[in-house]
């Protein structure tokens, strides 16, 4: 156990940290591919309903589909928002950013960083209008995909005078602007919808999946949704793939070098062992009147009993020998190859 745990010790911590990280992001890769696969398949298989939606659901199991697409044309239901283009929609999304210059110190170059100032959603209840009857969107906000049209986008540049970028340049850091966008699901688009279709109090509701499959509310059609997803699939499998090939042969050339080490050790062990036996056949205690230049440079008791090869110098005794971490010779500082016992008359 002792020698176990020597051996433990002597492993490289960098090579368990490299290990670790590859172990880790190829379980990552492999989760996110995975969940990838599942949703794109969701997605093909999921049931198109264009006609008929009401009675279709009305027929089911708990008046439930798990999931299912829909296609129709956004209709508010109430007042639908303004946009200060005058603009209707029935989510609205406002955001002020700042952007800003910051000089790195480290790499001594200026680069761009911008953060959220302000950020407001708006929303109304609507309904997607198809053909086969109104659906009343639920939770849309919680879609993994919501197409929101771009209505408003300025940029404010900072009016700043010559004393002020002097100071901002001495600071290392100065403002460039402010940025205002204005997003919005505007009525009348023509959305598709991915999710669970119910009724509820008499309504064919959309709302998102109570199996865990993924919530779209898109203008992308299920055969572009779907290619779109598996062009990420094959990303992530490629990625799952390179890191875990390259985790198995880090795990490999741990293996190898632990291993080599392990024999390494084991032999050394018996190197030591071999000397004690040898001090055992003789007399088995340490002599009591060793001078200085005979005895131990480590424990100043027993003799100096080995030869440490590549180095040569007859420094120690074979327990010291035996619990040097690490390895290496206490005279020159060398890594000891093996040890020879030395015949002390």
């Amino acid at each position: 156990m002792e020698h176990l745990s020597t051996l433990w010790s002597a492993v490289d911590k960098p090579d368990l940290v490299w290990l670790g990280v590859g172990t880790a992001c190829t379980s990552l890769f492999a989760y996110l591919w995975r969940r990838g696969k599942k949703t794109r398949d969701t997605i093909k298989d999921a049931m198109f309903i264009d006609a008929n939606i009401y009675e279709v659901v009305a027929g089911t199991p708990n008046q439930t589909i798990p999931y299912a697409v829909i296609e129709g044309v956004i209709v508010p239901v109430g007042k639908p928002l303004q946009s200060q283009l005058g603009v209707e929609g029935v989510i609205q999304e406002l955001l002020m950013e700042e952007h800003r210059r910051v000089w790195n110190k480290v790499s001594r170059i200026w680069y761009d960083t911008s953060r959220t100032i302000r950020r407001v959603t708006n929303r109304i209840p609507f309904s997607l209008a198809c053909k086969g009857g109104k659906v009343r969107v639920l939770e849309p906000t919680q879609a993994a995909m919501l197409s929101l049209d771009v209505i408003y986008d300025k940029f404010e540049p900072e009016d700043a005078t010559m004393g002020k970028r002097v100071v901002d340049w001495m600071s290392g850091e100065a403002i460039k602007g402010y940025q205002e966008t204005e997003k919005m699901l505007k009525v009348g688009t023509q959305l598709f919808g991915y999710g669970e279709l119910a009724l509820e109090e008499g309504q064919v509701v959309l709302r998102n999946p109570s199996n865990n499959a993924t919530y779209f509310i898109t203008n992308l059609a299920p055969s572009e949704l779907a290619k779109q997803y598996q062009t990420k699939v094959t990303m992530l499998k490629a990625f799952t793939i390179l890191f875990g090939v390259g985790t198995l042969i880090a795990l490999c050339a741990f293996a190898a070098k632990w291993y080599r080490r392990y024999r390494e050790n084991q032999e050394f062990f018996a190197q030591t062992e071999q000397v004690r036996a040898a001090r055992r056949r003789q007399d088995g205690e340490p002599p009591e009147d060793l001078d200085e230049e005979h005895a131990c440079v480590v424990c100043q008791t027993n003799a100096r009993e080995v030869i440490i090869l590549d180095c040569g110098h007859i420094c120690c005794c074979a327990d010291c020998a035996d619990l040097l971490q690490p390895r290496k010779c206490p005279i020159c500082r060398r890594v000891i190859a093996r040890i020879l016992p030395v015949y002390n008359p």
